[in-house]
């Protein structure tokens, strides 16, 4: 069973960090959105910087926004 919006998600790397927690990222496509934290990482107090990959789960009514529900961990080493 796929989590709600699975089927939505996609990798991103964040281009810009923008005022009010929000952020550009641009999408495997090359296609820019809006970004903002979603679920645990916006109680966690995640920070994110340009250039870090992330993945995005695409909103349904919106194109041109997104939510951000995980980021890419880090090489081990």
């Amino acid at each position: 069973m796929q989590a709600v919006g699975a089927e939505h998600r996609q990798r991103a790397v964040i281009e810009a960090v923008l005022p009010n927690g929000r952020y550009r990222v641009r999408l495997e496509g090359g296609r820019s959105v809006l970004a903002h934290l979603g679920g645990r990482a916006r109680t966690d107090l995640v920070r994110l910087l340009p250039g870090d990959a992330v993945t995005v789960e695409l909103a349904g009514l919106d194109p041109g926004r997104a939510r951000i529900v995980g980021g890419a961990r880090p090489p081990a080493g």
